[in-house]
């Protein structure tokens, strides 16, 4: 849509992120583009708008709201494999010099979330770590088989709609990519704020 409304989509964490609105201007050109050139079925959606997973990124990046932003949904029905292929799928975006930012937390359990908790829980530290460690080695098989690479990953991973994100990132890496984390740190406890940043060796 070309003016998509901020939508305040979270529960009562606190109300000042009510009051918050995000009138970047849409892209339906772009998100047309994108329609007629990916190999799967893709529903241009006009009713949505923008999201807490876009615009609690965004306007930090862009405080005057002047970039043209789209957003796409997670299919929930995909298999972490397949997420991985999507994000392949896409990654001639970036050919194009479209900003593409999977927006998600590596580690978060919100039924662990402290709000007064200052340090992050050591099971959330563990879990942090091994996903990061995967990252820097290239591994990605494991990341698409979470589950089964520990204890502490699991339960940094209650639900998968978080985590798949970082899968579409992978699945745009080009081998000559440097990969690097330009935000580190857990918040209250179970929330990794780790950001990862794709970049080809001449932006470097």
């Amino acid at each position: 849509m070309a003016n998509p409304r901020t939508l305040h989509d979270f529960g009562p964490i606190d109300a000042r992120l009510e009051t918050i609105d995000y009138p970047a201007p849409g892209a339906p050109e772009i998100a047309r583009h994108i329609a007629e050139n990916v190999p799967f079925e893709l529903s241009l959606d006009k009713r949505w708008g923008l999201d807490h997973g876009s615009w609690t990124i965004l306007r930090h990046m862009y405080p005057d709201a002047n970039v043209p932003v789209l957003q796409l949904s997670l299919d929930m029905t995909l298999s972490e494999e397949e997420h991985f292929q999507r994000g392949q799928q896409l990654r001639f975006l970036r050919e194009e010099n479209i900003l593409v930012i999977a927006s998600g937390n590596a580690v978060h359990n919100l039924t662990l979330f402290d709000q007064n908790e200052e340090r992050a829980h050591p099971w959330a530290l563990v879990a942090d770590s091994q996903i990061a460690h995967c990252l820097v080695q290239g591994q990605v098989d494991p990341l698409l088989d979470y589950l089964s690479l520990s204890e502490e990953v699991r339960m940094a991973i209650p639900t998968p709609d978080h985590f798949w994100p970082l899968l579409y990132t992978l699945g745009m890496r080009d081998q000559n990519d440097a990969l690097d984390f330009p935000v580190l740190g857990l918040a209250h406890g179970s929330i990794s704020m780790r950001a990862v940043r794709l970049r080809t060796r001449s932006e470097s």
